[in-house]
């Protein structure tokens, strides 16, 4: 189930409540009357993302459940309290009584917020008055409050190497002094969990961008002058090796790692719960630990346990039992997160490649999801290089959903940039019609292949911008002004990257099929360019691939476009 804010695209979805709309309290007078006031706010709501937990004054949040909006609300975020002005449900709904309120204080967990406030018109009958005592909601004259008892939790998934970004996470709530009252890794998240408990941010830092796959594992990478595919390839070839003759490679020098940066009087001594995930090898069935239940001295051995890649790493024994990688089974535990108590989840996904469980968590259960649409790196080799880049596009995504940060590829950090955007999408759109004549429709879907995801009206000139960025290979480790941005986007375009940090076979395989393969989206955005360059009618040629390959035409256009505007302005 998904609650967001409304966008100015979908206020056709309104349509559905103006004759079948209904609810259980008097929260308006005049049902048509709402609805235009609702109306209103959502034309207003020209939103490049649609996070809760970023926006104050009065919006409009829809309830969806499989894309269908079953409920809408008008809200509004006063410090501390959300208070709810209206909710209309759709006549079909079937929501309860319980589910209705669940589902407002969940809305409250993942607005930041802590009390709620439902703001009714007239009294209520002693039913639903005594409906709401029940639920703990104490009466201000007409109006029902309550102050949420939040219980934070974190669940850090498992990955190796990627477990960096899971750092620059902690780093943005470490700044925000946001304390986890539960915390739950599987994997490297399990090592995670225990870094946050017992040492600080910076040292936790220190540690990652000094790692070195030794460090972690009994195997020391083949020496290499330079970061090449084949040089990628020999290590993975020897981990291998080294993995099949030693029945997989030993953990012991993470010991070392965990005496030197982990305080472990501090760790053993907290009041906060801790939980690690890990799986039991002969009958591959999860066990999940809350170590606070098991002796001190086992509490290291289990976030071992946890991160036990087997077969490319040993098994750990712990008693009578061996014990493998939680990942195989639960790779992010946002379920012993919540079993331990939290109602308000941070969910870190750093992709790695164990079983990600269906979980659906209760309806007042608050769920902040962090999962990065890059890939990260690989996994079992460990570098200082890439893992402080991992680090700080962990922190920028984090921000991204709490503050005026935009960007889905990068971050873009104007607090206007949405009215940027959409004037520079305006400007561009003015430019084709007078240069061409002519404006593309219904492309978004075609767009939507190269962005990794679906494209809403309202994101069609940050898809196209951040696309070009990707075409440039901008790094995404820093974060941009629009202005910054496009320049570096003409600065880059034309040159060949090398990879200055590790990367994933993937990674490098993408690399080889962007700049090798005619048919990859670089090479046909290329190719275009170049047609267009060449002497002729260039006018009939985007008329003809304008109705062909719109997305590419487009992205061509805007990037010339893009080169004009900066000659213009560099004269």
């Amino acid at each position: 189930m998904e609650i967001r804010f409304l966008r100015r695209s979908e206020s056709h979805l309104l349509s559905n409540f103006r004759i079948k709309g209904w609810f259980f309290l008097p929260m308006y007078s005049v049902l048509s009357k709402e609805l235009k006031l609702c109306l209103a706010q959502v034309t207003k709501q020209n939103y490049l993302d649609t996070y809760v937990s970023k926006r104050s004054g009065q919006q409009i949040v829809g309830f969806f459940d499989n894309k269908h909006l079953f409920m809408l609300a008008r809200i509004e975020k006063k410090q501390d309290c959300l208070l709810v002005h209206s909710a209309i449900l759709a006549q079909e709904s079937k929501l309860s009584w319980q589910d209705f309120i669940d589902l407002f204080e969940r809305l409250t967990k993942e607005s930041g917020a802590q009390g709620l406030s439902f703001q009714l018109k007239s009294s209520i009958s002693p039913d639903f008055q005594q409906r709401f005592k029940h639920c703990g909601y104490t009466n201000e004259g007409s109006n029902y409050h309550k102050t949420l008892a939040i219980t934070r939790g974190i669940a850090l998934g498992g990955g190796g190497a990627r477990g960096s970004y899971g750092i620059g996470v902690w780093k943005y709530f470490d700044e925000q002094k946001y304390e986890f009252d539960v915390i739950c890794g599987t994997s490297i998240g399990a090592s995670t969990a225990g870094l946050m408990i017992s040492s600080s941010v910076e040292h936790g830092i220190k540690m990652w961008e000094e790692i070195e796959t030794a460090q972690v594992l009994d195997f020391d990478v083949p020496s290499a002058n330079e970061i090449t595919l084949p040089n990628l390839l020999t290590t993975i070839r020897e981990m291998a090796r080294s993995s099949i003759s030693n029945i997989g490679i030993s953990s012991a020098p993470l010991y070392n790692l965990i005496q030197k940066y982990y305080d472990l009087d501090k760790l053993y001594k907290t009041d906060k719960k801790l939980g690690v995930v890990t799986v039991e090898l002969f009958h591959l069935e999860e066990v999940a630990i809350h170590l606070q239940e098991k002796p001190v001295n086992e509490w290291v051995d289990w976030m071992i346990a946890s991160g036990s890649f087997f077969p490319m790493m040993q098994a750990k024994k712990i008693e009578a039992n061996y014990y493998i990688d939680g990942g195989y089974r639960n790779n992010v535990p946002i379920d012993f997160t919540q079993k331990l108590g939290a109602n308000l989840i941070v969910e870190v996904d750093v992709q790695g490649p164990g079983l990600n469980k269906k979980v659906v968590l209760p309806h007042s259960c608050g769920n902040w999801r962090f999962v990065s649409p890059w890939t990260l790196g690989t996994i079992l080799i460990f570098d200082g290089k890439r893992s402080a880049q991992n680090i700080q596009l962990g922190y920028l995504e984090t921000k991204k959903m709490f503050e005026r940060n935009f960007g889905y590829w990068y971050t873009f950090e104007n607090a206007d940039f949405e009215d940027l955007i959409e004037s520079l999408h305006k400007e561009f759109w003015d430019y084709l019609q007078k240069a061409y004549q002519k404006t593309p429709n219904n492309f978004a879907s075609r767009l939507a292949r190269m962005y990794k995801k679906e494209v809403a009206p309202e994101e069609i000139p940050l898809a196209m911008l951040e696309i070009l960025g990707k075409f440039a290979e901008i790094l995404p480790s820093e974060p941009y002004t629009i202005e910054s941005f496009t320049g570096n986007i003409l600065k880059e375009m034309d040159k060949v990257q090398d990879f200055e940090e590790q990367h994933s076979l993937g990674e490098w395989f993408g690399k080889y099929f962007r700049e090798l393969v005619a048919l990859s989206d670089f090479q046909i955005f290329q190719k275009i360019r170049s047609w267009f360059a060449q002497d002729g009618d260039k006018q009939a040629r985007v008329q003809l691939l304008m109705d062909i390959l719109p997305e590419y035409t487009l992205l061509v256009l805007l990037f010339e476009y893009m080169e004009e505007k900066h000659e213009r302005i560099s004269i």
